[in-house]
């Protein structure tokens, strides 16, 4: 790694109430048209392998590439085309140039992602090297990272390679995620490891910084060309990419990728066309999740156990959180449970219907859960909805998170319950007298119904 000494500062101040991006955990893809559009789409996850592409922005005036959504101040970096200018994208469609970079006349890079810290890296495909820029306070381009094989691998010496993109692990941030195209550009030498999942060190600390280790192969006839790599929070990772040979083909298969074995699954659904996509997210969110086990309820007395799930992800710790939960009417909590460090507030909990935990401690990168036990002491009919609130947290985050029910697609869903009260319409009753009056017990009352077989 080469420390740089010449840096170009550029304007870039920014308002705190800007138009920032949720940092929900979502996968971006962005697509650049002939016209000098740049498109963002969501993607969203249905049932059954089925996914959707929602369009969420269009910037006008410029294609962008290499994009990187930064936790820190939540705004999208990417470089405008055939230039050394890197900009900051909002939400509400607009952009600004906050610096050029120094003694570069074109950057040419397709390949971009944000640190956990809120660096913003991009892969220089002339220099190869991955530039490291500050781009929250000041902008400057602070660190250049030679890449260079693993020793340990099929190919040695420096890393020439084209890299149309790479992600860094949410979960493991010293590591990123390439892939070496299996198409026609001489730029993809050496042959040897051409088609395959590559892992690239970040680690700042580590004397391997810049090595680059060869995975797994991807098999070519599911991905060729992989021009965007993201992950959701969990550590899963996602590609678009083509099976084709051709280098100017367009991209539109999304791919979910075992990062250590390189197996690759594809979706139902195409994406929109792209010879250069790209995208980002922002793994590193806060989710809340609520799940009934069982989703229904036949009866009085019916049990129901309720999971609710914190999983922070970010690099924030949360001092002094709150949860506050409502059953519906004709529910009580009999117990609760789990590995939480909260105080339940007075009036609340058990042989109620609401929870109040105060003092919630949740630290950076860690899940806590919290079990409630409920009982039906009067059950409704139909549709039972609840959905919990996570409340009290820092600034960091803007605004109160609800719970989301995790077997709905989507984000923010409420957690619903089916009751289908069984009604004894038709039933026998049978008496069996004693036959002693010394001995009541052996009396009996049987009612029979087919509701009970």
């Amino acid at each position: 790694m080469r420390l740089v000494v010449s840096l170009f500062f550029f304007c870039c101040s920014w308002s705190a109430f800007a138009q920032t991006f949720p940092c929900d955990g979502n996968l971006l893809l962005s697509t650049n048209s002939s016209g000098g559009f740049t498109t963002l789409y969501k993607i969203e996850f249905g049932p059954f392998g089925v996914n959707f592409y929602n369009q969420i922005n269009q910037f006008a005036g410029g294609n962008f590439n290499a994009l990187g959504f930064n936790v820190k101040d939540k705004f999208i970096y990417a470089v405008k085309a055939n230039s050394n200018e890197i900009f900051r994208l909002k939400s509400n469609n607009s952009f600004e140039l906050i610096g050029e970079v120094p003694d570069l006349d074109i950057l040419n890079t397709t390949a971009g992602a944000c640190t956990a810290d809120g660096f913003y890296l991009c892969h220089d495909q002339v220099l190869d090297e991955i530039l490291v820029f500050d781009v929250v306070d000041n902008f400057a381009l602070v660190n250049r990272i030679d890449l260079k094989w693993d020793a340990n691998s099929q190919n040695s010496g420096a890393f020439t390679a084209r890299i149309d993109d790479f992600a860094i692990d949410p979960t493991n941030t010293t590591v990123a995620y390439s892939f070496q195209g299996n198409y026609f550009d001489a730029d993809l030498a050496p042959e040897a490891t051409k088609g395959y999942l590559l892992r690239i060190n970040l680690d700042f600390q580590s004397p391997d910084l810049g090595q680059v280790t060869p995975v797994a192969p991807i098999p070519a006839e599911v991905a060729r060309k992989i021009g965007s790599l993201k992950f959701t929070t969990d550590g899963s990772l996602y590609g678009y990419g083509s099976t084709s040979t051709d280098a100017n083909s367009s991209q539109r298969e999304l791919l979910s990728i075992n990062k250590f074995s390189g197996a690759v699954s594809t979706f139902l659904n195409p994406g929109p066309a792209a010879i250069y996509p790209d995208g980002c997210s922002c793994p590193y969110n806060l989710s809340f999740s609520n799940l009934a086990d069982p989703n229904f309820a036949p009866c009085t007395d019916s049990k129901l156990n309720y999971t609710l799930t914190i999983n922070n992800q970010t690099f924030e710790n949360i001092p002094n959180a709150t949860v506050i939960d409502t059953l519906p009417e004709g529910m009580i909590i009999s117990n609760i449970s789990g590995n939480f460090n909260g105080t339940l507030a007075d009036g609340t909990g058990i042989n109620t219907r609401i929870l109040q935990l105060d003092n919630l401690q949740i630290a950076p990168k860690s899940t806590i859960t919290i079990e409630l036990e409920t009982s039906f002491i009067d059950l409704p009919t139909g549709l039972i909805s609840q959905q919990a609130v996570l409340t009290n947290l820092p600034a960091f985050f803007e605004r109160d998170v609800v719970s989301n029910d995790p077997n709905k697609p989507g984000a923010n869903n409420s957690t619903t319950i089916f009751s289908d009260a069984q009604e004894l319409d038709a039933f026998d009753v049978r008496v069996t007298n004693p036959t002693d009056c010394f001995r009541p017990y052996e009396g009996r009352i049987e009612i029979a119904s087919p509701i009970f077989t």
